[in-house]
C-alpha cells in the first residue's frame, strides 16, 4: 500500500542515480548501481531491503571506467561482474562474496583491444562454474570456476558468434549456438571442453 517506502540507494560517494540490479535468491539483499559523479562511473553496491547493512562489492573504479552486475550466484554466497578499472582498460569478469570481500578475477588474458560481454555470463546451477563470452585470445564461449581456475575454451576455434547458451539441469553439459561462416549450429560441451557434440547438423 506503500506506506512502507523505504530508500535504499543513498548518495554514497556523491552518487546521482541508481540502478536496480536483481534480489539475492534468498530475498534479503538488493544488488544495484550507484552513479559515482566524481568519476563518471558506476560501481556496485549490496544492501538489505531496509539498508541497516550496505557494502560495496565492486572495486574502485577511476574515470571512464564502470562496473556492470551480472548475477547472484544460484545459493546467493558469491556476485559475478564485469569491471572496466578505466577508460583504457578491459572489461574483465570478477566475482566477489556477497560482502565484497574474496575478490577474484575470473577471465583469462585477453586479446589487446577487445572486451569481455557483460551482457552474456551464466552460473551453472550448482554455482560450479561461469559462462561467458570473450576474446581470450581468440574468440569464443569459456567456462571458468568463480575463482579464475579452470579456465576453458568450449566452443569451436572458427566460431565469430556465439548468440546464446544455457546451462543443462544439472550443469553437466551447457548448450550453445554458434556462428561460423556459411552456417549457423548448435552444439553442447562438458565444462572441461573435452566432449564437444554438434547437435543440429546432419
Amino acid at each position: 500500500d506503500g506506506s512502507e517506502l523505504q530508500q535504499i540507494s543513498g548518495k554514497p560517494n556523491g552518487s546521482q542515480f541508481a540502478v536496480l540490479s536483481d534480489w539475492s535468491p534468498d530475498g534479503s539483499r538488493i544488488l544495484y548501481l550507484s552513479y559515482d559523479s566524481s568519476t563518471s562511473a558506476y560501481e556496485t553496491h549490496v544492501c538489505t531491503f531496509d539498508r541497516l547493512d550496505c557494502q560495496q562489492v565492486s572495486g574502485d573504479v577511476d574515470e571512464g571506467g564502470g562496473v556492470w552486475p551480472v548475477a547472484w550466484s544460484p545459493n546467493g554466497s558469491r556476485i559475478a561482474y564485469v569491471e572496466r578499472k578505466d577508460g583504457t582498460s578491459p572489461q574483465e569478469l570478477f566475482t566477489c562474496a556477497n560482502d565484497g570481500s574474496d575478490r577474484r578475477k575470473v577471465s583469462g588474458e585477453l586479446l589487446e583491444g577487445t572486451d569481455v560481454s557483460r551482457q552474456n555470463v551464466a552460473w551453472s546451477p550448482d554455482g560450479s562454474w561461469l559462462a561467458y563470452k570473450a576474446y581470450q585470445p581468440m574468440f569464443g564461449l569459456y567456462v571458468s570456476a568463480p575463482d579464475g581456475s579452470n579456465n576453458r575454451k568450449v566452443s569451436n576455434d572458427l566460431a565469430w558468434d556465439i548468440s546464446e547458451f544455457r546451462w543443462g539441469p544439472d550443469g553437466a553439459r551447457i548448450a550453445f549456438v554458434e556462428y561460423r561462416p556459411g552456417r549457423v549450429d548448435l552444439y553442447t560441451n562438458v565444462p572441461d571442453a573435452s566432449d564437444p557434440v554438434e547437435v543440429s547438423g546432419s
